[in-house]
């Protein structure tokens, strides 16, 4: 019989909120590990791990299910582990422009910007890329997309994603969008769509793609 839930099949349940199904699990004995506590069908080992994570949601600014959904696996010390997710692209010697042209489409800031000839791996840039940016970070909001230019030989067209930019507002969202847009192509021009009142995609003049969603 099985008496301990794989770590694969735990990240499931709780990244998609199946508290249910966990309280089953733990009800018929099933032994799992989350956010440092070793679980059991105890309603103590239950309220200690609810309790931790009203808590994490708290200081974090998210619900505490928002707080579970990032709960660390197969440790059973108490470990305080911090998590950042930042976008990073790559621009083909235009990272500088871009990050300009986005600082002034949606109101951000570039908190630091280093070229190539300034960097401390300055004599290996490329012929002609010592005024190219070697990383750069853009804060927009509570969110932060940082870049640079690689060497020309490892550049790679970005493909296959696109940024998503969340809105309550719909005037503030076509002024974005149309900002955007600006020497670019609308794939999808802003409209109402049966999930948001306004919702549009277009590629910009560097090529990357943007989704404005206005609910």
């Amino acid at each position: 019989m099985l008496s301990t839930l794989p770590a694969s099949i735990l990240h499931e349940l709780v990244f998609h909120e199946n508290y249910e199904a966990m309280q089953f699990l733990i009800d018929h004995g099933i032994d799992m590990t989350i956010r440092d506590y070793r679980w059991n069908s105890t309603a103590e080992g239950w309220a200690r791990y609810a309790a931790k994570n009203d808590r994490d949601g708290r200081r974090s600014g998210r619900s505490g299910a928002g707080a579970r959904g990032v709960a660390i696996l197969g440790r059973e010390e108490e470990v305080e582990v911090n998590l950042s997710l930042k976008i990073s692209i790559a621009f083909n010697g235009q990272c500088e422009a871009a990050f300009r042209f986005y600082e002034q489409c949606l109101s951000g800031t570039i908190t630091y910007m280093l070229t190539w000839g300034n960097s401390p791996v300055a004599a290996e840039a490329p012929p002609g890329w010592h005024t190219k940016i070697y990383h750069a970070t853009l804060q927009i909001g509570d969110a932060a997309i940082t870049g640079g230019d690689p060497p020309p030989d490892r550049y790679k067209k970005p493909e296959g994603f696109s940024f998503l930019l969340g809105m309550d507002d719909s005037v503030a969202a076509e002024r974005v969008f149309q900002a955007l847009a600006e020497n670019g192509r609308i794939e999808m021009p802003l409209q109402k769509t049966f999930w948001a009142s306004r919702f549009g995609v277009l590629i910009d003049q560097f090529g990357v793609s943007w989704s404005i969603n206005c609910e």
